[in-house]
């Protein structure tokens, strides 16, 4: 019985460790902190299609002030109709490159624009919410605070960024349960030598690791059902970023650890209690 229960407590053991491998890999990349959760790649021909009514209204605006000359205001009345030909085909080629120009400086001018008002890209992480342009990141803490850049991307993000004003940090959870995580082992290892006190602390400690790391998948979980709400609307695309799969990694086997922990405590109660009627029957034996 001892030898079974000394494997159980090896499993137990590996269970940890491998759930400490997993959460502490996540703490450990960095990238995680800002992309790890979720990324929403915005389509650039999609911005320049939603800012086309600006496009529209910027050449227009310069279009009326071109000034385009009429030739039948300069011509001689006794001119032939060959010179009248030529004056009109001269005044229609300068408006046409003037309106060309016009409209090329307007979208010029607007996809600039654009490129730093629309946000190529949304990413969620562990512990920021950033907006890439094309020159820069603008990345904020979460729970936001409604008043930052990030917290008023558009009507299209607000199913996302209204949830991550109410939620606190996923590193948060993250980091008590590995700080759980590391004691479980070490405790672990003193029940593996016959320290019964330890097994009461490694089990409350893995409960409590458990539903930590339970818990940051579940918000994992349901920013990714957000991202795909929002993914939804034309020229958006979602992408689940690599934590929530670490995250029912470490869970699954902190689930594991959490019963080999029973069953480490089940079998040394039944050890014991042999222990203590194979006393009894000596003593009653040694009496008789």
């Amino acid at each position: 019985m001892m030898n079974l229960l000394k494997i159980v407590n090896l499993a137990y053991l590996a269970a940890v460790v491998i759930t400490l491998g997993f959460s502490s890999s996540i703490l450990a990349q960095k990238e995680n902190q800002t992309k790890g959760v979720l990324i929403l790649n915005v389509c650039t021909k999609m911005n320049f299609v939603l800012a086309s009514a600006k496009v529209i209204q910027l050449a227009g605006l310069q279009l009326r002030g071109l000034s385009i000359p009429n030739p039948l205001t300069t011509i001689n009345v006794f001119s032939s109709f060959s010179s009248i030909g030529s004056m009109l085909e001269s005044g229609a080629i300068s408006a046409a490159g003037r309106a060309s120009s016009a409209v090329t400086s307007a979208v010029g001018a607007t996809e600039s624009a654009i490129a730093q008002v629309i946000p190529k890209n949304i990413t969620i992480g562990t512990k920021f919410v950033c907006a890439g342009y094309d020159t820069h990141s603008d990345c904020e803490p979460y729970p936001l605070n409604g008043s930052d850049s990030v917290s008023n991307l558009g009507a299209e993000f607000n199913p996302i960024t209204s949830v991550l004003r109410h939620i606190p940090s996923l590193q948060v959870p993250i980091a008590l349960g590995v700080g759980l995580a590391i004691p479980s082992a070490c405790l672990g290892v003193l029940v593996l030598f016959d320290f019964c006190w330890a097994l009461y602390v490694l089990m409350l400690c893995n409960v409590i690791g458990l539903a930590l790391f339970i818990t940051a998948a579940v918000y994992t979980k349901e920013l990714s059902k957000l991202g795909s709400l929002v993914s939804g609307h034309v020229g958006i695309t979602a992408e689940q970023g690599e934590v929530f799969s670490y995250l029912i990694v470490a869970a699954v086997f902190s689930s594991i650890a959490f019963v080999l922990g029973i069953v480490i405590w089940w079998r040394k109660r039944c050890h014991d209690a042999s222990q203590d009627g194979n006393k009894s029957e000596s003593t009653l034996n040694s009496t008789q």
